[in-house]
């Protein structure tokens, strides 16, 4: 809900707004998957909440706050220490990195603070050697219990049937379309292109970050 209230209505959803927020609330409400899933499958609903924090982070706290990278690396680590499958999400968060201090390379007191907002990352590789060294495995248990080698042909099957039962190909061809009329007009006029916004970049990490995630567990886990 934080996130949809950072939204820029127009209209007469502008005078409404309390009223749209209201319909996002009940359509995540009184979804089954959401329902099901805020209750069930242990670490799922934390992991699923850390996500969205991660996400909301990103996008919706300004880079130019001094505690922004500190917040992004902290919930990167939580998110790891969750679940294995974390350390994406610790990657993408060093790649956020670089394009902030590439963007603000001049500002030498905003590049010492997004850098020292990384040292909460070095959880992940810390938590990594103990748990080699108390456990003699490099990944917890639970993992190895749920994958056994790649699983595609059961991954594929699992997300066409999610994507039937939920109806989500409609919000596929609303996103194809919305793709086509923002990304339409900059290949018409490729000459108006320049260097992407710095927001533009964090789009695209939390984009990619979540698609990569959707990846690993279609093709791998199954």
């Amino acid at each position: 809900m934080a996130m949809v209230s950072h939204y820029t209505l127009t209209g007469s959803w502008g005078l409404a707004r309390g009223w749209a927020i209201g319909l996002v609330a009940l359509g995540i409400v009184s979804n089954r998957t959401f329902l099901t899933w805020s209750s069930s499958g242990l670490e799922t609903a934390l992991f699923n909440f850390l996500i969205h924090l991660w996400i909301y982070t990103v996008l919706y706290i300004r880079p130019e706050n001094r505690g922004w990278m500190w917040s992004v690396s902290s919930i990167a680590a939580l998110t790891y220490l969750c679940r294995p499958d974390g350390m994406l999400v610790g990657l993408a968060t060093l790649g956020i990195a670089a394009v902030s201090v590439l963007y603000n390379h001049r500002n030498r007191p905003l590049i010492r603070h997004l850098l020292l907002g990384l040292l909460p990352l070095t959880a992940i590789p810390l938590h990594f050697a103990w748990r080699k060294t108390r456990y003699g495995e490099w990944l917890p248990n639970t993992y190895y219990a749920k994958h056994v080698a790649a699983w595609p042909e059961s991954g594929a099957r699992y997300l066409g049937s999610f994507i039937l039962e939920y109806a989500l190909w409609i919000w596929i061809l609303v996103l194809l379309v919305w793709l086509w009329r923002q990304l339409g007009p900059m290949f018409a006029h490729p000459k108006r292109l320049g260097l992407p916004s710095q927001r533009s970049l964090l789009i695209a990490a939390v984009c990619l970050t979540v698609l990569g995630h959707l990846t690993y567990y279609t093709l791998i886990i199954g």
